[in-house]
């Protein structure tokens, strides 16, 4: 049982862009003052809906206004030149097609997936797969729905894919034919469907085991066999007799799946399997086709993730030749940016192999494939934001081969922010074309001539727009409403440099209360992460309820970023290699806490730090590595890293045969002896992520050394407490704790 992929399962599935943008109701649904209540009522869910969109075509847009009420919501096309908005689908017609299978809150709902055309949409309907053909606004039952996963829909919307009992089928939607395409699925082979470790930390907790040509005939897909896998239990306490969950999960040092590409020809059935010679590999972490389907690129990853070989693959007869190499001295980023040109020859290509994440133009050679030029460079790097017409995300947005640009997300005006820029494929000057400060994260029409653009800063409110490819805005979708915030009073950050030891400038947020008095003394919450690259501290606006429910309690909160999370490139991250979640952290986050400390509205004595998952491991971290805390609390975190998994914990720290110093060195069990301040653990008991047997040894170590603390358990509750009664209830033991430990106003 995958319990992560179950719980995230709905929303990969949709190919849609969501950018919320809160939506404010009238001002007397508001109640006075936050409060745990509200924050968890159904009143208080209302205030995050907007728009979807979705491009199709080239550049027509298509909309799902779920604003709207239920009974009205109907898929609308824009025309984004001239604005004109008209219904394409007759929801009363559609509606009535599904007979019986009809919602019984007659709403028609956004589709799970779209044809690139958007002329057909795959839902799913009380448990039953459906196709909806907006023209003629009717829906086609296209098979039962029960035992079905990985579900994919064709290109040309003819087929959909599925995997049942780890086989892979396609069902021809216009006849209901179904065809199974492999045939030796078992409880460890897998075909079409991600390994978990795959699923978590190669592939976006997206289940992309199989990918259609873009003409539909074939299907690259992967094969694992979890065999060689260990098995981990979960006991689920609920039924009288106790029900056994077990998962597939490699620990560090410990086997993988092993795995192989082939392809099907689907009006055949006929598998060929991709032949990479004798070519070592340990992970095959991305399939892309050709745009004429008639090859696949593979790219193959070695166990320490220090050497990609990218190899094409011959789709009649599955022999594969290598196109070229990428290595690094510490790691290799995995990352959707291989993009082929229409011409099938060209392709653009991220790599930070001169420390900074940025793009260059190859060319398909008889003898593999070679760089054309770079056509970005410099101290910065480019930087995931973007969605593209292809339904992937990433740096690069979009390419106008007519206008010759191709447009990207980057870091380049600030770290802090993701900018747009264009670039000239032929080479050039790098173009800005988002101008407001902040973050921008875009979704991009297939040809490049319009992107909408969801951006927001420290101190204002996400807005929606429609923009050329040039950055012109055409018409604002949504407006920014600042009547939530005004009306709470919600108060933005102090943004903050704060040096490091050795004095390398920590970027940092300081939250003060509204009625903040500089004459008296607060206690704070310093709130962390501390992952790689995955900072904390960004330029975009948040209006976080718990941050601002805290505020209004009487405390301070405050983030710094050490600098391996910063994502300023590879120089400030590669030190962590082998000493993962160590005192490069450490001192970074402890240098910023004891400047903290030296304000004078600061009470020094009264400092409390938290996180959860990576943020789990930093509180712990700070908490054994230093007196500076009086409390903290740590969730979900990893406290030795022979307890994660193999492709994560071995991209940092490596093998542990190879590393056990490090290994030693940095693990939070074995330092639990030495913990100052109060500290309560919380852990999911289901949480298939990060084990919950890393807080059982945790705590075996906190009882052997007589140390008391406070323990929160959510019974089968996956990494994230994500039902409602446990959100309400995790913010209440929070809230209770901080005010015991740390006192409020």
């Amino acid at each position: 049982m995958r319990l992560s992929r179950d719980t995230y399962r709905g929303a990969v599935l949709l190919l849609v862009c969501l950018i919320f943008v809160p939506v404010v109701h009238a001002e007397d649904e508001l109640p006075e003052k936050l409060s745990l209540d509200w924050i968890h009522s159904e009143a208080a869910r209302g205030f995050n809906e907007a728009p979807n969109y979705n491009w199709c075509g080239e550049s027509t847009l298509l909309r799902y206004d779920r604003t709207q009420p239920d009974t009205e919501r109907t898929l609308e096309m824009l025309d984004p030149a001239s604005g004109e908005v008209q219904a394409t689908v007759d929801r009363a017609k559609a509606l009535e097609s599904l007979g019986d299978a009809a919602s019984t809150e007659d709403e028609l709902r956004q589709p799970m997936a779209i044809t690139p055309d958007c002329a057909h949409g795959l839902y799913r309907i009380k448990g039953d797969f459906y196709l909806l053909d907006f023209a003629a606004s009717t829906f086609t039952h296209v098979m039962a729905g029960k035992g079905r996963e990985a579900v994919r829909l064709a290109p040309d919307g003819k087929w959909v894919g599925y995997v049942e009992d780890n086989d892979l089928y396609a069902v021809e939607v216009e006849t209901q034919h179904e065809k199974r395409l492999t045939h030796d699925g078992t409880d460890t082979i897998m075909n079409g469907t991600l390994s978990w470790v795959y699923w978590e930390e190669l592939f976006g907790r997206r289940d992309r085991g199989y990918e259609f040509s873009p003409d539909a005939s074939k299907i690259a897909f992967l094969q694992f066999d979890d065999s060689p896998v260990d098995i981990m239990t979960f006991v689920d306490p609920n039924p009288n007799v106790t029900r056994v969950v077990q998962q597939r999960y490699p620990k560090a040092g410990t086997a993988n799946p092993k795995v192989r590409a082939g392809i099907i020809d689907v009006a055949s059935g006929k598998t060929t399997w991709i032949d990479l010679g004798a070519n070592p590999y340990e992970y095959l972490v991305r399939l892309v086709w050709l745009p004429d389907s008639s090859g696949v690129v593979v790219q193959a990853l070695d166990r320490p993730q220090q050497t990609l070989d990218v190899f094409l693959a011959d789709a009649a007869n599955g022999k594969a030749r290598h196109l070229f190499r990428e290595t690094d001295p510490a790691w290799i980023d995995v990352h959707d940016d291989m993009i082929f040109l229409a011409d099938g020859r060209h392709f653009l290509w991220v790599s930070d192999r001169d420390d900074h994440s940025h793009i260059f133009l190859y060319e398909l050679k008889e003898d593999g494939a070679g760089v054309v030029r770079q056509l970005t460079q410099g101290d910065w790097s480019v930087a995931g934001g973007a969605r593209r017409g292809d339904g992937m995300g990433g740096a690069v947005a979009a390419v106008d081969e007519d206008g010759g640009k191709v447009y990207f997300s980057a870091k380049k005006a600030s770290h802090l922010e993701t900018q747009v820029y264009s670039v000239p494929l032929a080479g050039g000057d790098v173009t800005r074309v988002t101008p407001e400060e902040g973050t921008h994260r875009t979704q991009w029409s297939r040809d490049g001539g319009y992107f909408i653009d969801g951006h927001s800063s420290f101190t204002r409110p996400g807005a929606t727009v429609l923009r050329q490819g040039d950055g012109k805005i055409l018409r604002t979708l949504v407006e920014p409403d600042t009547k939530f915030a005004d009306h709470f009073g919600f108060v933005t950050p102090e943004v903050l440099t704060v040096k490091a030891d050795d004095g390398f400038e920590l970027p940092a947020t300081l939250y003060k209360p509204k009625d903040f008095d500089p004459s008296k003394r607060y206690p704070v919450i310093v709130n962390v992460y501390g992952g790689p690259a995955a900072p904390r501290v960004r330029n975009a606006y948040s209006g976080n309820f718990a941050t601002q429910l805290l505020l209004q309690e009487g405390f301070l909160v405050y983030t710094a970023d050490p600098r391996t999370s910063t994502a300023m490139g590879k120089p400030t991250t590669r030190g962590l290699v082998k000493e993962f979640y160590g005192e490069r952290e450490a001192n970074d986050l402890l240098a910023a806490v004891r400047w903290l400390k030296t304000q004078p509205f600061v009470d020094g004595d009264r400092v409390g730090i938290t996180g959860w998952s990576g943020g789990g491991t930093t509180t712990v971290l700070a908490m054994t590595q230093s007196k500076e805390f009086r409390a903290g609390i740590a969730g979900a975190g990893v406290y030795d890293w022979h307890l994660y998994d193999t492709i994560y914990t071995e991209r940092y720290m490596k093998h542990p045969q190879n590393n056990e110093e490090g290994y030693k060195k940095t693990s939070l069990v074995q330092a639990g002896k030495n913990l100052h301040g109060r500290l309560m653990l919380i852990h999911g008991s289901g949480d298939d992520n990060v084990h919950p047997q890393n807080t059982w040894q945790l705590v075996d170590e906190l009882i052997e050394a007589g140390i008391v603390f406070d323990l929160m358990i959510y019974p089968m509750r996956p990494h994230g407490v994500r039902d409602r009664p446990g959100r309400k209830h995790l913010d209440m033991v929070r809230m209770e704790f901080w005010k015991r430990e740390l006192g409020g106003s």
